[in-house]
């Protein structure tokens, strides 16, 4: 089994606003410290996206920098 993380799970993760923050944390800390879920995946189209959709909301270049790191 595999599971995908979209850029919702990683903007959640980020941003401690987020209304699903903690919902977000908690998901892809479960993904990642598990064996039960397989292969964590995601792509280059998620990555944009996630560094872009921070750096817009918060009109911060370091926070996009951040998330991409």
């Amino acid at each position: 089994m595999s599971v995908f993380v979209d850029t919702g799970v990683f903007y959640a993760h980020h941003d401690m606003d987020a209304s699903r923050h903690d919902l977000g944390t908690a998901a892809l800390n479960t993904v990642l410290r598990s064996s039960e879920y397989g292969h964590v995946m995601t792509s280059d189209y998620i990555y944009d996206e996630s560094v872009t959709l921070t750096h817009r909301r918060t009109g911060d270049i370091d926070a996009g920098i951040e998330i991409g790191r």
